[in-house]
């Protein structure tokens, strides 16, 4: 998809009815307690966290170096070069494996090579900043864009995961049509959106 690097120039008016439209919305909701995801919708949860005189949390991406859980990333670091025993031919099997290990530590080659494909994946994972949730919160993580969804994607894995026993929704100023439960107030397109805190 390509974004057209032209400003779509969000206006701190457009944003204000945003907000009142959101604070209706939101105050419907019993025991709310607002996530915002950081560092894109910090200001906008902070203004509703004042606005409805509720407690809010933050969540904040990481990177990880969690290794994958593909066997073939799994494997030993080191690894039988089958072309190099095939090219040798030994009386025995015992005998072949002792010669083959004798030779191939002198040569630091051969039967056993180095894996250089392996490294770890470094994994984004989504932790939370801060989080004084209480048993009867109902968490409401909002946005300031909904694109491809994989932001909320690993947010609701974490919610699932995590915190099962409360009610979460999800709301975003900017966001498409989705199969993730995301409510949201304007349409994106592919232009660039800057906000009126960004200028």
């Amino acid at each position: 998809m390509d974004i057209d690097r032209s400003n779509y120039s969000y206006t701190f008016e457009e944003y204000e009815s945003d907000v009142k439209s959101l604070r209706i919305t939101l105050s419907e909701i019993k025991n709310i307690h607002l996530i915002a995801v950081y560092r894109g919708s910090i200001p906008i949860v902070v203004h509703l966290s004042n606005l409805l005189n509720c407690e809010m949390s933050i969540i904040k991406f990481e990177t990880s170096n969690v290794t994958s859980s593909n066997k073939e990333e799994l494997k030993d670091e080191i690894e039988i070069n089958d072309e190099w025993i095939k090219s040798h031919e030994f009386d025995t099997y015992d005998d072949g494996l002792d010669e083959l290990l004798s030779i191939s530590k002198q040569l630091n080659e051969g039967m056993y090579s180095q894996r250089t494909s392996y490294k770890p994946n470094p994994t984004t994972v989504p932790r939370f900043l801060s989080n004084n949730f209480k048993e009867s919160d109902n968490l409401v993580v909002v946005e300031d864009i909904y694109d491809t969804g994989k932001t909320i994607g690993l947010i609701q894995q974490l919610m699932k995961d995590e915190y099962s026993n409360h009610s979460v929704s999800y709301y975003s100023l900017f966001g498409k049509k989705n199969d993730d439960g995301v409510v949201y107030l304007r349409e994106k397109n592919n232009k660039w959106i800057s906000f009126p805190w960004e200028r």
